[in-house]
């Protein structure tokens, strides 16, 4: 019996079809940073929230973290501060990943090795401080990197079977095998983060 390769030729062609698309098209799925260092400038990531318990809501915020599978790196209650591990996603290929806002992130995320890290903060307004209850200002960044591992020698026999060619630096220290590179903000993630943290603390 023959088996029918038409209809699987066709879907390989609507995904070639579709990611030459989604490569092409104009808009950029993350906010660029220049430089070296990373400025936060979005509004879109901050919000205030008056008339709250700075406890519950820094515990509301470390909740939707742990929803959204982020494992958290640092809590600093003292300063108002909760920042995550980077996490991977393989975008189109794993749909239990709630980190893409868009198509051209899904495929993004698919064709490369990238991760996010999240960092949220709490600032007092109007004289209060972090151990009353009032008003605050929430910020919510979320970095995008890109993974690079240069030298990698890739077996076409087995994958499994692929190595890194060793290289040293200017001092003749082994170089790493792979380093991580943010290349921009997420402001699409950060505003969700903003509004399900800011919901969860007002009850909504």
């Amino acid at each position: 019996m023959r088996m029918n390769l038409e209809p699987i030729k066709r879907g390989v062609c609507a995904m070639i079809l579709l990611s030459g698309a989604v490569m092409l098209s104009g808009c950029a799925s993350y906010r660029s940073i220049e430089g070296s260092a990373i400025e936060h400038t979005s509004e879109t990531g901050r919000v205030r929230l008056e008339g709250v318990s700075y406890a519950q809501a820094f515990a509301r915020a470390r909740e939707v973290l742990a929803d959204n599978r982020f494992a958290i790196d640092r809590i600093d209650a003292t300063r108002g501060v909760i920042s995550t591990h980077p996490k991977r996603t393989l975008g189109m290929v794993s749909p239990w990943d709630g980190e893409q806002s868009s198509l051209k992130q899904e495929w993004e995320d698919f064709a490369n090795q990238q991760e996010r890290t999240i960092r949220v903060a709490f600032a007092p307004v109007d004289g209060f401080t972090l151990a009353s209850e009032g008003d605050f200002e929430l910020t919510v960044e979320v970095i995008v990197h890109r993974v690079h591992r240069p030298n990698w020698r890739i077996e076409t026999e087995s994958v499994r079977l692929s190595s890194h060619a060793q290289s040293r630096d200017a001092t003749g220290q082994l170089e790493f095998t792979s380093f991580r590179e943010p290349i921009g903000h997420d402001p699409s993630l950060e505003a969700r983060l903003v509004k399900a943290i800011s919901d969860r603390v007002l009850g909504r």
